[in-house]
């Protein structure tokens, strides 16, 4: 999956669920590659997919977007 779509997915989260009041936001909506965002993992370092994010007991409110399903290599959340 490109980075874009990557990107836009987690930027969707970040707004949905109060990204800016978050105890750690680290990458968040910025140009640096998602996968060293906090709470994220990909596989091959920073060159795949996002397999693995969590971002539990970091003040989240609201709704998960559907659009996180467009992350086929998510395996956890």
């Amino acid at each position: 999956m490109p980075h874009l779509e990557q990107q836009y997915v987690f930027a969707l989260l970040y707004c949905a669920l109060e990204g800016v009041d978050w105890k750690n936001n680290t990458g968040y909506l910025t140009p640096t590659n998602e996968c060293v965002w906090y709470g994220i993992r990909c596989t091959y370092g920073s060159s795949g997919n996002v397999t693995y994010l969590q971002l539990d007991d970091n003040s989240l409110v609201g709704d998960i977007p559907n659009e996180t399903g467009i992350l086929k290599s998510l395996q956890f959340l």
